[in-house]
């Protein structure tokens, strides 16, 4: 993990520049969640924090992770999240912060190898899976 971790900093650094620190998490397991909180509440130092990575990794479900980590709790308005990529459609402001800065939940990066980026969101929706696969 920490490989991975260095090499996306430097790759977040080379491309965005200003970027301070590079967490790999797992919303679904938790591994990971205590420290990316603890490091964001560590070093954001009255700056916003986005929360960046590919379309439908669980930035959103990171977020309501992080605020249950951190706070105890959730706000009552959360982004949503979703199994159907482009559901963040812009970056959405959450006041998790004291002081003025903001946390914010950001689009997905649509990554071109992946086929939810080649099709429409109602052609995603069709091929999906609604509920769990038995083999």
């Amino acid at each position: 993990t920490k490989q991975v971790e260095a090499w996306l900093a430097q790759l977040a650094l080379s491309r965005l520049g200003g970027v301070l620190d590079v967490r790999v998490c797992s919303s679904k397991t938790a591994e990971g969640i205590i420290g990316a909180s603890t490091a964001i509440r560590n070093e954001r130092a009255g700056r916003d924090v986005f929360i960046l990575g590919a379309a439908n990794v669980g930035k959103s479900a990171f977020i309501a992770a992080f605020l249950d980590s951190s706070y105890g709790g959730r706000p009552k308005r959360l982004p949503i999240s979703s199994e159907t990529p482009g559901t963040t459609l812009a970056a959405v402001a959450i006041d998790a912060f004291s002081g003025g800065s903001q946390l914010y939940d950001t689009p997905g990066v649509h990554l071109a190898h992946r086929m939810q980026a080649q099709l429409l969101p109602e052609e995603l929706r069709r091929i999906i899976p609604k509920g769990r696969l038995k083999p």
